[in-house]
């Protein structure tokens, strides 16, 4: 036990392991970053979410800020990011219902008492290692749930959204009423402004994670409200809340209104139902945090997790707070951003209070409509098909509990839904719960389709040399690929440097010969059908290598890497952004031979194309098969252990659907699924796993600003790839930024991977 204590109060654990993996103070950078963007996205959250419990919107700023420093204290994962939560949103808010109705702060100081119990409740389930039992409550009962809070989330919100002048009550029932009776007076200005913030914050965050979409949002209404609208009868927050306070640290000790049963029954109720939220929610999304982050070192502790959630439900209501736990968006978004330690989490505390000391004043200009229309976005992004799906596919008992879970939060309240479905669930599991077996699928049949290679060969490649030896991997590389009849012509290119004097045709003749005899040195015994051709000119090295591409029609050009070089990889990676045609590096050290071919794939058809190529390659080196890497991630899924059997039953379905129109040149395509935020990062895992010696990809090319705003899965494995990489440009012009994030937003899930 006294170890146990000992480990729990701790903060310096091994959480923070990986601030020592690579550069220190880089790493350090990488949280900073995470921290100061996650604030950003959190503080408009933080303030809807305090509004919708029926608190004021600064008890979310603070309580956000708190709960992440004692959460990166006590807490037990690496990367989890603690704030207000919309789950806690029906109970908060009953709870302020009931007994803050007439003076807030009474209601409040009842909600700290609830808080602290509930937090000594966890602090005992924590030392009593319980942390596990949370993976007993069934998924469909967590999806049921989900659902219920998001329909009453965007059911409270829908007052402020239309405008209407009197408050609505808080049952279903009462709701709708309210909206029935106010029909008429529907502000449309407040309308088009909630739509408006919605739109905005579900496009850029879908986006880029990198863009603060919440705070932009809020700043459109703020302009709109201030300048266009302003005498429309926009409530805004000071109308309703007074002026944000620039001191936000206040002690709300807890009080107890008259002892009665009730009373004391509606506080064990609320206990409870913390609890329950705090506990669930907290832990899945420390399971989802690793799962995200691919955590390789100290995996999350489940009863160190309800600790630290016990401390963050007694101390920060006592700081003008109310109840806080993992927040899963914001988490998702930290792990993005590059956060490895639990210093983003202190990070954010400390950049949130300062950045909310500065734009108190801002904040306070905020519609109310705005706030209606980020809840809406909150509110929708909770429920997720993939999650319903599983239910769906599961067998009818859970899709009842499910349903029932839903239909019950919505129609009484959350812990009557919740308690009832487990109850249920006990009953009758032993009869009812029956896996139902899914239909087995295998690899599709290698043969004949539709879709064809469109070009078998390549039929000239150019092949940029150095003149020296570290040319000697790329040579060896070019012969053996020539030797198996996948190139056609070999164009030989040397580029002279544009800082030295230009040489006469004599010298450059000389070249020309030293280069001839180098090619025939390192690629002895090519076809006899082999043509070969030199070429030296002198300028910038890029401009010159896309001239003779362009000048010999290549379809292809290869180059070389030496290991040693400080930069990564750039000449590949530009000629990848340039090139009109196929680019394929080729590492130094690299053996000439390819036995295991990787092909990364989108489900696309350009991913269609570059298999294909995979495909026509390996049949003319004598391989019986390629491998087909898709990689995916749904980070909604954070419960329900047969829900990763369930995807990868999905993946294989779009697999076979999508494989069976490719030509498979007499080659089987073997599909592997991995699931992780990093598709380059995994694909160089998984060839480095496979001892594959060549990846097949594809990629259009992105502008640079495109590129450096919106990343490229293609350049990156071109940087990071011990292996070669063979690059598959497709026709047309690059990728613009606004054409990239168009196709961002609008893809299909997984979408579009590598572009």
């Amino acid at each position: 036990m006294w170890k146990t204590l000992r480990h729990y109060c701790n903060p310096n654990d091994g959480r923070y392991e990986d601030l020592s993996k690579g550069p220190f103070w880089l790493n350090v950078f990488r949280d900073f970053t995470a921290g100061l963007i996650v604030a950003m996205i959190a503080i408009p959250l933080a303030m809807g979410l305090a509004i919708a419990s029926g608190l004021k919107p600064e008890m979310g700023i603070i309580g956000g800020a708190v709960a992440a420093l004692v959460g990166a204290m006590f807490g037990g994962s690496k990367y989890q990011v603690y704030g207000p939560t919309a789950a806690f949103i029906p109970i908060i808010a009953a709870l302020m219902g009931k007994y803050g109705a007439d003076d807030p702060a009474v209601g409040h100081g009842f909600l700290v008492l609830a808080s602290m119990i509930s937090g000594v409740m966890l602090l005992g389930l924590g030392l009593a290692r319980l942390g596990r039992i949370v993976a007993l409550v069934p998924h469909s009962i967590v999806v049921g749930f989900t659902i219920g809070i998001a329909v009453t989330i965007a059911l409270s919100q829908v007052g402020e959204m239309l405008g209407l002048p009197h408050k609505m009550g808080y049952h279903f029932m009462d709701k709708v009423h309210g909206i029935y009776e106010q029909a008429t007076l529907i502000n449309w200005y407040a309308v088009a402004l909630a739509l408006c913030t919605f739109l905005i914050v579900k496009i850029l965050i879908r986006v880029s994670v990198f863009i603060p979409g919440p705070v932009i949002a809020l700043g459109v209404g703020v302009g709109m409200a201030s300048l266009v609208w302003n005498h429309h009868g926009l409530v805004l927050i000071r109308d309703r809340y007074g002026e944000i306070p620039t001191n936000l640290f206040k002690f709300t000790g807890p009080s107890l209104p008259q002892v009665t049963g009730t009373v004391v029954l509606d506080l064990l109720y609320f206990a409870l139902a913390i609890l329950f939220v705090s506990g669930v929610e907290s832990l899945l999304c420390s399971r989802m945090a690793d799962r995200l982050a691919g955590n390789k070192g100290t995996p999350f502790d489940p009863d160190k997790e309800l600790w630290g959630q016990g401390w963050v439900q007694i101390i920060v209501p006592l700081l003008n707070g109310f109840p806080h736990t993992g927040a899963l968006a914001r988490t998702a978004a930290n792990i993005k951003l590059g956060a490895v330690s639990p210093l983003a989490g202190v990070f954010k505390c400390v950049l949130k209070l300062v950045m909310a000391f500065y734009l108190a004043s801002f904040l306070g200009m905020v519609p109310m409509a705005c706030i209606g229309g980020l809840l809406l976005y909150v509110a929708t992004g909770m429920v997720k098909p993939s999650e319903v799906r599983q239910v769906l596919r599961h067998n009818h008992f859970h899709i009842a509990l499910m349903a029932w879970t839903a239909i019950m939060v919505i129609a009484t309240d959350f812990l009557v839904g919740v308690l009832s479905a487990i109850f249920l669930y006990g009953v009758f599991y032993r009869f009812l719960d029956r896996e139902i077996t899914p239909a087995t699928t295998g690899t599709p049949e290698a043969g004949p389709g539709a879709a064809g290679l469109p070009v078998p060969l390549f039929q000239r490649a150019v092949i940029a040399l150095h003149q020296s030896n570290q040319d000697s991997a790329l040579l060896a590389y070019a012969g053996m690929l020539a030797r198996r009849q996948v190139i056609g012509e070999l164009c030989f290119v040397h580029v002279l440097s544009d800082t030295v004097v230009t040489k006469p045709p004599a010298q450059q003749a000389t070249v020309m010969a030293d280069m001839r005899a180098q090619t025939r040195r390192m690629i002895p015994n090519l076809p006899e059908t082999t043509v070969q051709s030199h070429h030296v000119c002198q300028g910038p090295l890029l401009d010159r290598l896309l001239e003779t591409c362009v000048k010999e029609q290549a379809d292809l050009i290869m180059v070389g890497h030496r290991q040693d070089h400080v930069l990564r990889r750039s000449l590949a990676r530009r000629m990848a952004k340039l090139a009109p045609c196929a680019v394929l590096l080729v590492p130094e050290g690299t053996s000439p031979n390819v036995r295991k071919i990787l092909a990364p794939i989108d489900f696309s058809p350009a991913a269609a194309t570059s298999l294909a190529v995979a495909a026509k390659i390996a049949s003319l080196a004598s391989l019986g098969e390629v491998t087909a890497l898709h990689v995916y991630f749904d980070e909604s899924r954070t419960t329900f252990e047969g829900a990763g059997q369930s995807l990868r039953d999905d993946e294989m379905e779009r697999f076979n659907a999508f494989a069976a129109p490719i030509e498979h040149h007499g080659v089987r395509m073997i599909p592997v699924f991995r699931e992780g935020p990093q598709p380059a990062s995994l694909i160089g895992a998984v060839a480095q796993e496979l001892s594959a010696d060549l990846v097949v990809m594809e990629s259009r090319g992105r502008t640079a600003s495109a590129a450096i705003l919106l990343g490229s899965v293609a350049q990156e494995t071109l940087a990071n790839s011990r292996c070669p990489v063979l690059v598959v440009k497709r026709s047309g012009t690059q990728i613009g930024l606004l054409r990239a994030f168009l196709l961002k937003l609008l893809k299909n899930e997984p979408g579009q991977m590598f572009d």
